[in-house]
């Protein structure tokens, strides 16, 4: 440490005993967050930009990663064997009655402390029982957050309505490129995959086998009707397994959907999940909650587009992007903004629909479009956005969240 010519004053760091793994004995330090670490060398953080952790020295192996990344930074041998030999999270070994039951108790000095209105951000009138829709969509982002590109015309316009006129932020996600799934398994759950295996992806691993704690599950004890709707195979993930242990209702994914249209690329389009959320929400007489999970702008992008007419041109100076790479981004865009037309009809249909309903929208992770930190104006390929549409009036602010965070974010919005 005074190598590093670091302070480890009390004021400034948390030590953790981070175990020992046969060879070595590893300490872990949390770093207080009003710390600047700009100027301080020799520290390994776990994401950038992040003040969450830091770590000192000795191991990385309790630095986990979302899939790809972790088997770049790991290797295939690690990760293949730590996938199969660890899974899920251990039980902690400091673990009985005392310590759960001070974890209830602060949970109850919050909960009587936002009775008492503490929190101002999340008063709400108390007749208000709203429908929750969770509309997670592929790939998806706001284009204009894309810096070296112009284009013909503005690919998200609704989606850039939105974020201005409703309460919006960033969603700091584990996944770049790929990885659904986890994303999906944070916001439903709110379990931080950090505590997981490297490159581990709990739906394959634990929830297809056990029923887990979920969003569906808490709604459901307040009388919520729950339907996951999803427009690809019920089997990609395992989700026609997942679903279930994670209390919802019903699953409806590609298999029971009609008049499905498809991309040039393969994949389904998202114009059917406007009719199957309604369709959802009028085939029960309980107030609902439905997670929707769109694939239209999945990869892989094309670089050859004869033969397709698409409504938006994608212009560039930078002299780095080919020709076939600004075609992946003309594809791309084009995706981004037919899936920003649903949007439109969801909206406009919410607007007017009988029943108080809250819309979350997002994206799950950015695209497969090798980019870097550089390109994009969140200046972080792990930032996505999300916007709350209501069709009530709340008092909600603009706040970023980690995707753990958005789910407990949303239900204490709705008391």
């Amino acid at each position: 440490y005074e190598e590093l010519g670091l302070d480890f004053s009390k004021e400034t760091f948390i030590e953790y005993d981070a175990g020992c793994d046969g060879y070595d004995c590893y300490k872990m330090y949390f770093v207080n967050k009003d710390v600047d670490l700009e100027n301080i060398k020799g520290f390994y953080t776990e994401k950038e930009n992040s003040l969450d952790a830091v770590y000192i020295g000795g191991s990385a192996s309790f630095v986990y990663y979302e899939p790809l990344k972790a088997y770049e930074e790991y290797g295939l041998p690690y990760c293949f064997v730590s996938s199969v030999v660890t899974r899920g999270v251990d039980k902690i070994e400091e673990y009985d009655e005392i310590i759960v039951d001070e974890v209830v108790q602060n949970i109850e000095i919050y909960n009587k402390q936002l009775e008492n209105n503490i929190y101002s951000e999340y008063t709400v009138e108390s007749d208000i029982k709203p429908n929750v829709i969770f509309l997670q969509l592929e790939s998806f982002m706001d284009a204009n957050n894309l810096i070296d590109l112009e284009y013909s015309k503005n690919p998200t316009p609704v989606f850039s309505y939105l974020k201005e006129n409703y309460p919006s932020g960033v969603l700091t996600v584990p996944s770049v490129g790929a990885g659904t799934a986890n994303v999906e398994f944070e916001i439903m759950t709110g379990c931080n995959l950090d505590h997981f295996s490297a490159g581990e992806y709990p739906y394959k691993t634990v929830v297809n086998k056990m029923p887990m704690e979920s969003i569906a599950y808490l709604l459901k004890e307040e009388g919520y009707s729950s339907t996951a709707i999803h427009n690809n195979r019920a089997s990609f993930y395992d989700r026609e397994l997942v679903f279930t242990n994670m209390g919802y209702d019903r699953f409806v994914s590609a298999e029971t959907m009609i008049n499905l249209g498809y991309t040039p690329n393969g994949w389904y389009k998202d114009d059917v999940l406007f009719y199957e959320i309604f369709k959802a929400m009028e085939y029960t007489n309980e107030t609902d909650f439905i997670y929707t999970i769109g694939v239209q702008p999945h990869g892989k992008y094309l670089e050859d587009l004869q033969g397709l007419d698409l409504e938006i041109d994608v212009m560039t100076d930078d002299e780095e992007y080919t020709p076939e790479r600004i075609n992946q981004f003309k594809y791309y865009v084009n995706q981004l903004y037919e899936v920003d037309l649903m949007l439109k009809e969801l909206v406009m249909k919410l607007e007017s629909y009988k029943e108080p309903t809250m819309l979350v929208i997002y994206g799950d992770h950015l695209p497969t479009l090798d980019l870097t930190n550089e390109d994009v104006l969140l200046k972080d390929l792990y930032n996505s956005e999300y916007v709350i549409y209501t069709n009530y009036e709340t008092n909600l602010e603009d706040k970023n969240l980690y995707s753990y965070q958005l789910s407990s974010h949303v239900l204490q919005s709705i008391n």
